[in-house]
């Protein structure tokens, strides 16, 4: 990542392709566990259905997005969805 990577967000695709290009041979669920394993806290991944996902780093998207942590039994409902992006 380069070093305004704490003032961007990039897509899932943006991601899986970047890491292919540089002969990347995992896929794309591998990616994101690997990267939320690895960088813990500090990177939200906000999935809205029918879109690609987006990665960010939690300072920055805390300052555009209202990020609240939901129970794992919300998670599915649309309401969690919801108070994620809104």
């Amino acid at each position: 990542m380069c070093a305004n990577q704490y003032v961007r967000t990039w897509t899932t695709n943006e991601l899986y392709y970047a890491y292919c290009d540089l002969g990347g041979t995992l896929s794309r669920q591998q990616i994101l566990s690997n990267l939320t394993t690895h960088l813990g806290n500090d990177v939200v991944v906000v999935r809205v259905e029918c879109c690609d996902d987006v990665v960010g780093f939690k300072e920055l998207l805390g300052k555009s997005l209202k990020l609240v942590k939901v129970d794992r039994a919300d998670e599915d409902s649309v309401y969690a969805v919801i108070r994620l992006v809104s």
